[in-house]
């Protein structure tokens, strides 16, 4: 956190040269997701050239996003490879929930049922006291 403070000048003149870029690219006639582009391009570009920010504010570069995103793409097929092996497991998990979530429901609505005769006994009672 405390990097933010350290290139809140820099990021500022980024800030600046990229509104510039996008102001000139709404003048070239440019429609918004080019002039967003240019805005993000000389952002990026002004960051990346100031020394000591790239890894303080950019911190991934698009190389590194990308190895990311292939890291996680490897990680979702091992995990749907295990749960093709665990799908018996998973099948087991979700039956006993919904098993749970039943024996809850028809608890729950025997409760209330048994509520609503008391509530309905009481008033009986009470209706036979007044008279």
């Amino acid at each position: 956190d405390s990097h933010e403070f350290q290139t809140k000048p820099i990021r500022k003149q980024a800030k600046v040269i990229a509104q510039k870029a996008s102001s000139i690219a709404k003048k070239e006639g440019k429609n918004e997701k080019e002039q967003k582009e240019a805005y993000e391009n000389a952002y990026n570009d002004f960051l990346r050239k100031s020394p000591g920010t790239r890894d303080a504010i950019i911190g991934e570069t698009k190389d590194n996003k990308d190895k990311d995103r292939d890291r996680d793409k490897d990680r979702v097929d091992e995990s749907s490879s295990k749960r093709d092996r665990d799908g018996s497991k998973d099948k087991d998990r979700k039956r006993r929930r919904r098993d749970d979530s039943r024996e809850k429901r028809d608890r729950d609505r025997d409760r209330d049922r048994r509520e609503k005769e008391e509530d309905s006994d009481r008033e009986r009672r009470r209706s036979r006291s007044r008279h």
